[in-house]
């Protein structure tokens, strides 16, 4: 969770944006739209840290992580391309490069070893053996082949290193991701990728984009940036937003007062005018309407198509489990740890079939026409 309390931005005497309140939640993608100049990215900014505003602030939940997209393509030329990744946990980076320096020592103190347990513990607590494997899997999900992530930064093109920025900004399941423009340079596989990657993260992304086709795959919920310091909300995606925009508009006949004064100056009865009032009214109508009938999102049908083969593979899992631990009943230590996984993996069941019963229901209702 990341909340904007109060914000305001002011240049000289002009408000970007002015006494700003939004809650961004855990669960929900965030698209952020306007036109150039409305404070897009530097609403991002503020959100990260990077720009102070110049009244109110901002909050995020206790002990959370928040990731950032990088813009500068050069940070990093002195950095190997895998251990630019894993830094973007900059805390599980640090405590690999300590542990590491520990272990170099040639005077191995008993000092040292009670720092490197308590490093070491820690790191099991961070996903840490798994580091270097999840990098990978993000840099050869977004086309960077497995030869290259041992390479500088240096040696990479641009297009790959905005890549690389893009897996270090994805790495470590942060709490809060902020992606100003994360299309931009992609190819269309990459783009695909990435979608998909958004669409089973569980935690809070707030995104700037001008790709209308990416917003509608991935957000639902759309904070419009109007200019002269207006940002209004809309629920779904950047399709919803546009038939939203166009019910609004005056052709749509939402001014029914400027077509009366029009009718009445051209000489034209008040029964066109009417029907112009009707159609007002229907197109409000139409859009309460469409607002109240349930549907999928995008993520919610996605999950459904899948769900029914995920709860098997938790299942076959779980029997997994049991199957090593009837082996390991002799061995202490390994029958801890395969207690441990069988736990984690029962609440994952657990909460899965909780989804499976929502979804069910929720299709049900939407076969009903609800």
């Amino acid at each position: 969770m990341i909340q904007a309390n109060n914000v305001t931005l002011r240049f000289g005497k002009k408000a970007l944006f002015e006494e700003v309140n939004i809650k961004f939640t855990e669960g929900n993608c965030y698209g952020i739209i306007g036109a150039n100049g409305a404070g897009k990215s530097t609403f991002l900014k503020i959100l990260s840290g990077e720009l102070e505003p110049t009244t109110g602030e901002i909050s995020l939940g206790p002990g959370e992580r928040l990731s950032v997209l990088e813009q500068d393509h050069f940070k990093y030329d002195d950095q190997i391309v895998l251990d630019t990744v894993i830094a973007g946990n900059q805390k599980l980076y640090d405590i690999m490069k300590e542990k590491d320096a520990i272990y170099a020592k040639e005077d191995f103190s008993e000092e040292d070893g009670m720092r490197a347990s308590e490093l070491e513990a820690e790191f099991a607590t961070m996903n840490g053996w798994e580091a270097e494997a999840d990098a990978a899997t993000l840099l050869n999900g977004l086309g960077i082949a497995t030869e290259v992530h041992y390479k500088q930064m240096s040696e990479l093109p641009d297009t790959d290193k905005v890549k690389v920025l893009l897996a270090r900004a994805l790495f470590g399941n942060p709490d809060i991701l902020l992606l100003d423009e994360p299309t931009n340079h992609l190819d269309l596989d990459s783009i695909r990728w990435l979608e998909e990657f958004l669409i089973d993260f569980e935690n809070t992304i707030i995104v700037v984009s001008h790709d209308r086709y990416f917003l509608d795959r991935t957000v639902n919920r759309i904070f419009s940036f109007e200019g002269n310091g207006v940002i209004r909300q809309f629920e779904g995606g950047y399709s919803d937003y546009l038939i939203r925009k166009e019910l609004e508009s005056p052709e749509s006949g939402n001014v029914s007062a400027s077509l009366k004064a029009q009718n009445a100056s051209s000489g034209k009865d008040n029964s066109e005018s009417d029907e112009n009032e009707n159609n007002s009214a229907n197109s409000q109508g139409a859009w309460k309407r469409r607002e109240k009938k349930l549907k999928f999102s995008f993520k919610e049908q996605r999950e459904f198509d899948t769900i029914d083969e995920e709860i098997e593979v938790l299942e076959q899992k779980i029997a997994d489990l049991d199957s090593e631990m009837m082996k390991s009943a002799t061995n202490s230590v390994k029958l801890g740890e395969l207690m441990v996984k069988k736990e984690e993996t029962e609440k994952a069941l657990e909460e899965k079939m909780d989804r499976w019963v929502y979804l069910n229901d929720l299709n049900e209702r939407i076969l009903n026409g609800e």
